[in-house]
């Protein structure tokens, strides 16, 4: 008795292991998994708080109200440049849509390899005084509140090959 009811327990969570992996496959899934309503980032006003599946590229000035993981670096383009060139990287990797842009804002969803997880990317062009140009990044996970380190991995990776795209 007992060998029969552990095996049909074992029957049901294979069922529903090919159910959700089935589901995984089509666009089902991400209707599950929804992102939310898109809102603009304003970098000037943007606080943090505890959140820890975030990630934050700034220029020394612009988030008053956050601390930012990492300062932005310069680059020797214009900010239109550098915009061109971000897109093209970003919108290159897997699962990354454009959302919204315009008056020198970016914002992208990505959704992670495996399970799809959404994640929101605010992107600020900024044009600097020398004619070079910097930018402000803010990645952040729609679920959950760790993220391994995703958000950072995708910001490093992002900005390595900007860097080697721009030299």
């Amino acid at each position: 008795m007992v060998k029969k009811a552990v095996l049909y327990s074992l029957a049901a969570v294979i069922a529903v292991l090919v159910v959700l992996f089935v589901l995984r496959l089509t666009p089902a899934w991400d209707a599950m998994l929804p992102p939310g309503a898109h809102r603009r980032v304003d970098f000037a006003t943007l606080t943090l708080g505890d959140k820890t599946n975030v990630y934050l590229v700034c220029p020394p000035g612009l988030c008053a109200n956050a601390e930012a993981h990492l300062q932005s670096p310069r680059f020797a383009l214009s900010a239109a440049e550098l915009r061109a060139a971000f897109e093209k990287i970003a919108l290159a990797e897997p699962a990354v849509t454009k959302i919204g842009g315009g008056g020198g804002n970016l914002d992208l969803l990505q959704r992670t390899p495996l399970m799809r997880w959404p994640d929101w990317i605010a992107v600020k062009f900024i044009a600097l005084e020398d004619g070079g140009s910097t930018l402000a990044l803010y990645s952040r996970s729609v679920y959950g509140s760790k993220d391994f380190g995703a958000n950072e991995a995708r910001i490093a990776d992002w900005l390595a090959k900007l860097s080697a795209a721009t030299d």
